[in-house]
Order: structure tokens, then sequence, then C-alpha cells
């Protein structure tokens, strides 16, 4: 049985390439599937399809999403091939259930409680009921979870590329035949549940090649009680977090239009595609903290923060610099005149989202390394009440405006109160260390 080691600085460069490779992959070949949606579809069309999507991804987002975390941290920590074996069989048994939960939870709404949605989708329940199979399939908890545990982000960013361009092949079909909306909500269903299948068998391929059986009997070393708190635990700190992004788009629908939201989904594809490294440094940097916190290596620690900003400074001024020059012309290439008017967002966003987006890396990281979850619950629940309470006041005053705000002011707020948090939780470990 094979355990990974602690990975050095090379190792963390490595796995940052290859998540930058994948998930850098995935969103050009999105944006091309973007741009055929946004020429067919038209701003308000993209906004009814986002409304679609985003309700049954917020749902998802409440049942499925944090066990990923806690492998990555744990699995390295784990002293023999049984923890590991007992650990991963109660996160999939888990996982399966919070996806079957998610589905049923997802349907009883669109067909029993239909008034709960946003005003343009509530008839829309086919549509609702296609997309919600990406529930019952999403079991990226795990998946995640044992490749990025096991080091194996080469084969994460593979399958992530062939889910993305199955799904964008179908919408260029959809394209090519000027098919509607139907059309493109099965496209992206089919494409999603298709990378989701497919990194769990991936994730089974490592098992099999590191000698656990995951369905076999376990030592049961990890109770399910002890696991289920944890992904519980974990799930409400993500849950929370997300919240803040997942929720904005079913939110936004009873405030803005469906043109109006589908620039501001158009906005935060591009701003999400010009910010992906500050995603690969936060994941790929997570299991080289936790191990440096487990062995008190703070010189180590300290070396890994001055090179994490070094290289994030040097990307984000030549993002910058072509967000400066370059950014309408991004927008018309990616989606055409009709979104013109989020053009002068990216650099301004951009600029003033940048320190606190790099130092986010640490402070999710340093939580989840001394397993501090409920304090991270507490960070991101502050977090998303403040994002959430903020952008439905700056919306009802100043539309569009109002959201990009707001979500520039949730990046500083999430931070501040994130380092402040760590501080205080160290001041009290020390206390009672001296106190003991």
């Amino acid at each position: 049985m094979y355990l990974p080691r602690p990975l050095r600085s090379r190792g963390i460069l490595s796995n940052i390439l290859y998540y930058l490779s994948g998930n850098m992959g995935m969103k050009v070949i999105n944006l091309i599937g973007t741009m055929m949606v946004a020429r067919t579809l038209g701003p308000s069309g993209m906004g009814y399809l986002v409304l679609i999507m985003g309700v049954n991804t917020f749902i998802n987002t409440l049942f499925n999403n944090g066990s990923w975390q806690i492998l990555v941290s744990m699995i390295p920590q784990q002293d023999s091939a049984d923890q590991v074996h007992s650990l991963l069989k109660k996160v999939l048994v888990l996982d399966i259930l919070m996806a079957l939960l998610g589905f049923v939870v997802a349907n009883v709404i669109f067909f029993f409680v239909p008034g709960l949605l946003p005003p343009s989708i509530r008839s829309a329940q086919t549509l609702l009921f296609l997309y919600s199979l990406t529930i019952i399939t999403d079991l990226n908890g795990i998946s995640i979870g044992i490749l990025r545990g096991f080091n194996h982000y080469s084969l994460e960013a593979g399958v992530t590329l062939a889910g993305s361009a199955f799904k964008v092949i179908l919408i260029g079909v959809g394209f090519l035949l000027d098919r509607g909306m139907a059309w493109f909500v099965m496209a992206y269903m089919v494409g999603q549940v298709s990378m989701n299948l497919g990194k769990f068998g991936a994730s089974l391929v490592v098992l099999g090649r590191n000698g656990i059986r995951i369905l076999h009997r376990d030592s049961n070393s990890h109770t399910y009680r002890h696991v289920f708190r944890m992904v519980f635990m974990i799930n409400i700190s993500t849950t929370m977090r997300l919240l803040s992004r997942e929720l904005v788009r079913p939110l936004l629908g009873y405030f803005l239009t469906d043109h109006e939201i589908g620039l501001y989904d158009m906005f935060i594809r591009l701003f999400n595609l010009v910010t992906v490294p500050h995603d690969a440094g936060r994941i790929a940097t997570q299991p080289r903290i936790a191990s440096l916190i487990k062995d008190s290596d703070w010189q180590g620690f300290k070396t890994l923060v001055f090179r994490v900003i070094k290289w994030f400074m040097l990307l984000d001024l030549v993002t910058l610099a072509f967000l400066y020059g370059f950014s309408d012309l991004l927008v018309r290439l990616v989606a055409g005149s009709g979104f013109m008017e989020i053009s002068g967002y990216l650099f301004v966003v951009q600029l003033a989202t940048l320190p606190p987006m790099i130092a986010a890396i640490f402070v999710s990281n340093v939580f989840l390394a001394r397993q501090w979850v409920g304090a991270l619950t507490l960070t991101n629940l502050a977090g998303s009440v403040f994002y959430l309470v903020s952008l439905a006041v700056a919306v009802s005053g100043f539309r569009l405006d109002g959201a990009v705000g707001a979500y520039v002011l949730y990046q500083w707020f999430f931070v501040i109160i994130g380092t402040a948090l760590l501080v205080h939780m160290y001041r009290r470990e020390n206390r009672l260390q001296r106190v003991s």
C-alpha cells in the first residue's frame, strides 16, 4: 500500500501546474461553449439558463461539497493502509446518502413547492428535473479527495478536460442545428454527469493500484460517527462559503431581469477564467501546509508563504496589464456585442480583489490543517451572511453595479474576519498551553 508523502516545493509547483492545465483547459473549453450559447440565446436566454442550473447547483451545494477537503488533509496523515481504507469507506457511504437526499429535496421543491423558485422558472419543472440528475451523480467529494490526496492531479486534470470537451461537443451540435433551451440544458447536464462519473471511476482505479478495495471489510479505525462529524462540519463550512457564490444567481432572480442575470453571469465566468491560478494555489498547497503545520516547521511555512506571494504577484501583474488593454476585445470575442456592458468591470474587480485572494490561499488552508473546522465554519457563515445582505441591499438600489460591488466587498470581508479569527485561535491555544 502506498501512502503519499508530504510534497516539497517542486511537488507543489507540479500540482499547481496540473491543476492549472485541467482547470484552465476546462474553462477555455467551456468558454467555447459559452460563446456558442451566448450567441444563440442572448443575455436574456443566458439568464434563464443560468437560473435553471443555478437553482440545482445551489441545492447540490447544500448536500455535496465538503468531504474532499477532509480527505486531502487526512490521507497524508494516516499511519497505515487500514486507516486510509476505513476513512474512505465511511466517506463514500456518506457521499452516496447525501447525493440521494439532495436529489429528492430538489425535486420535491420543483414539483410541489415551485413558489420558492425565482418567478421566471416556476413553470420549468421538466428542465429543472433534467438538470437535477447532476445532483444524484455527484460523488466528487470522495473522487476529488482520493485523486488529490494521492497526488494524482494529472489524472483529475485529464478527466476534467475530457468531460468538458464532451459537453462542448453537445453544445456545438445544438449551436449548428439552432436548437433551443432544452437542448442546452441537456448538454450541460450530460457533460457534468459524465465528468462526475469519470472522476469517480478514476478514483477507483487509483485505489485499486494501491491495494485498496473500498467495499471490502475495513478495520473500523475510523467510526461512522467520527467521520460523519468531520464531514458534516466541513460540509457546513464549505456550504457557508459557497452560499456566497451559488445562492447569488437564484437570489438575483428575485431582483433582476433575466437579461441582467445573463450579464452578471458572463462577468463571473470571465472573471473566474482569469483568477484560476488563485484556486490552483489554494488547493495545491493544502497538503504541504498540513504537513508543515503538523511538523511545526514554521520556517518552512514562512518560506512557502513568500514563494506563493511572489508567484501570484507576478502572475497578477500580467493579468492586470492584459485586462487593462484588452477587456473590451475579450468580452466581444467571447460573448458578442450584447454583453459589452460588463467589460469595464473586469480590470477594476481584479485590481480590487488581488490582495484578499492571495491571502485567502493561506487563511482557509491553515484552518483545515489545524482542524479548526468550527472556526472556519464561523468565518464562512459570517462572510456569507455579509455578502447576501450586502448583495440584496446593493442590487435593490444599484442593480448590476451593486451585485459586482458586493462581490468585491465580500472578498475583503472574508479575509479580514478569517485572519482575525486565526489570530484569536492561536492566542487561545498558547494560553491553554501555558496554563497546562
